[in-house]
């Protein structure tokens, strides 16, 4: 099959040479206005420099992701928009100097960049006339993290000294592995998103590539600091939960491996005789019932249950007792 490689900007190798956060300068006026800024996906210029634009999906990292390779560097963070610009610093962490650009409209459909105390650019959409005929497939990243693909049913990685390209351009049907790993401290696996919408859990998918599409893999940062969200009861009081949540951590800490990211009630709803009902079967008298939900992280190493490093969301946890007495463990999982 032929295969045809885009000369297109490789964001793993972008997300590696990262860690940094921006900084806003404060001479800049961050009143956006009614301006919505909608100019994204890949760019180039006319000495084949590339730029990436692409709206933050991580409620930590809010803004948009700006990549940009002019042949010989690369830089890329997440920037956030000022007033009818995206403003803010690229500067890889542990890098010397500053990288700060400004990025706005240009014509019709371009966009220019223009880096503080360096050069200009003047980019227009990456040309596609050759895909015409053919479909152009995009592996963007959110967050740290990097991507890989083959042609087949195969997962494969590459020596983490070589990345690949993130489009895969080819001008009939075929079946395609794409994978995501993170090898940064803190990061790990979330989701892929095809077209904006959630597609897959996991971060090895098959895809059979039978026109364009985006796909992103999503990454997401843990502190290491546990949140519990206590929400709002009028009929369990905050001592109630914790004695709920004491039975959830005592059965997480059996999880070899996993880390646990946050502990979350869900509603008084869920205390409704319907949940109850049910917990209760036919072979218990529960009288009160409760529903946590649970972020975690998977072991680093793959096992024959789960993918390694992957972020599992929404985890639910069904806790029963009887007349106020001790929770039980009733339920959990999806």
């Amino acid at each position: 099959m032929k295969r045809l490689f885009g000369v297109v900007i490789s964001l793993s190798m972008i997300f590696l040479l990262m860690g940094c956060t921006f900084e806003i300068s404060k001479h800049k006026d961050t009143d956006n206005g009614s301006f919505e800024w909608t100019r994204t996906g890949y760019f180039q210029d006319d000495n084949m420099n590339t730029l990436y634009i692409d709206e933050s999906q991580l409620d930590e990292y809010p803004g948009w992701f700006v990549g940009l390779y002019n042949t010989s560097e690369m830089h890329g963070w997440y920037i956030e928009q000022v007033g009818e610009t995206l403003y803010g610093d690229l500067t890889a962490e542990g890098e010397d100097g500053e990288f700060i650009v400004t990025v706005s409209e240009e014509g019709e459909d371009g966009v220019l960049v223009e880096v503080e105390n360096g050069d200009t650019y003047h980019f227009k959409p990456q040309d596609e006339t050759a895909l015409a005929e053919g479909y152009s497939v995009t592996l963007n990243i959110d967050g740290m993290g990097e991507v890989a693909y083959m042609e087949g049913t195969e997962a494969q990685f590459t020596d983490d000294d070589y990345y690949q390209s993130s489009q895969i351009n080819i001008d009939e049907p075929a079946t395609y592995t794409l994978s995501a790993r993170t090898l940064d401290e803190g990061w790990s696996f979330v989701k892929w998103t095809k077209d904006g919408e959630d597609y897959a859990a996991e971060p090895t998918v098959t895809y059979d590539v039978d026109g364009s599409a985006d796909f992103v893999a999503v990454f997401e940062f843990f502190d290491g600091n546990v949140e519990y969200d206590y929400g709002e009861s009028d009929i369990y009081t905050q001592e109630d939960m914790d004695s709920a949540i004491n039975v959830i951590l005592d059965e997480f800490d059996t999880w070899e491996g996993y880390e646990l990211h946050n502990v979350r009630y869900i509603s008084d709803d869920c205390a409704d005789d319907i949940y109850l009902e049910w917990l209760n079967g036919n072979e218990n008298n529960y009288t009160e019932c409760i529903e946590f939900v649970t972020d975690f992280r998977t072991p680093l190493e793959d096992t024959e249950v789960v993918s390694a490093n992957c972020i599992y969301k929404d985890w639910e946890w069904w806790l029963a007792r009887e007349d106020g007495g001790q929770w039980e463990l009733v339920s959990y999982g999806y």
